[in-house]
């Protein structure tokens, strides 16, 4: 029997393996990291395009927000008005009877009138006063009958002549008590 010597062909059938096996590791990772590099190349690419919406976004919200700076600036000031408005009703419910008196007072009183002395008893008012005409006196007059305010019944007791052209008064008038009055004129009842 002859024997033949297959040492070579294996030697050479083992390097084609490892040659195989080296190539498809080579060919593995050559792959992968194209893969990976694909991947990584979409990744940033979508990672722009974000970044180009998020500055796009961004602008347009500054420009917005510029353009309602305005209306927010107005909103301020209304609720600054309103807590304004607020404290003045507050303060106008808080007040005392003299104040709303002298508020009525000034709101009747016509131009020309100076009052010397008021004397407030009880339910009624006296207005002692210098006029610069008897005019001026009616004129006060009508106004104390025609307010819808707290004085009721206004009386002339005395009309003289003082210095010069200016001419004394005393008028009487009977007083609704105050928060009564203040409370019909506003509409409001307790």
């Amino acid at each position: 029997m002859a024997r033949v010597n297959l040492y070579n062909y294996r030697a050479q059938e083992n390097y084609y393996k490892k040659l195989r096996i080296y190539l498809l590791l080579v060919v593995g990772v050559v792959i992968a990291l194209l893969v990976n590099v694909m991947i990584y190349g979409y990744l940033q690419i979508k990672i722009m395009y974000q970044q180009t919406r998020n500055s796009f976004l961004i602008t347009h919200i500054n420009i917005l927000d510029n353009q309602l700076k305005p209306i927010r600036d107005f909103n301020q000031r209304r609720q600054q008005i309103s807590n304004k408005i607020n404290l003045i009703k507050d303060i106008d419910a808080q007040r005392d009877d003299m104040v709303a008196f002298f508020q009525q007072v000034d709101k009747i009183t016509p131009k020309r009138i100076y009052f010397t002395a008021l004397t407030y008893q009880q339910a009624q008012v006296d207005f002692n006063g210098v006029a610069a005409g008897p005019l001026y006196i009616a004129d006060l007059l009508d106004k104390l009958r025609e307010s819808q305010g707290i004085f009721q019944m206004p009386v002339l007791k005395s009309n003289s002549t003082g210095d010069g052209n200016t001419y004394n008064f005393v008028i009487s008038a009977s007083v609704k008590p105050f928060l009564v009055a203040e409370t019909e004129s506003n509409g409001i009842s307790k």
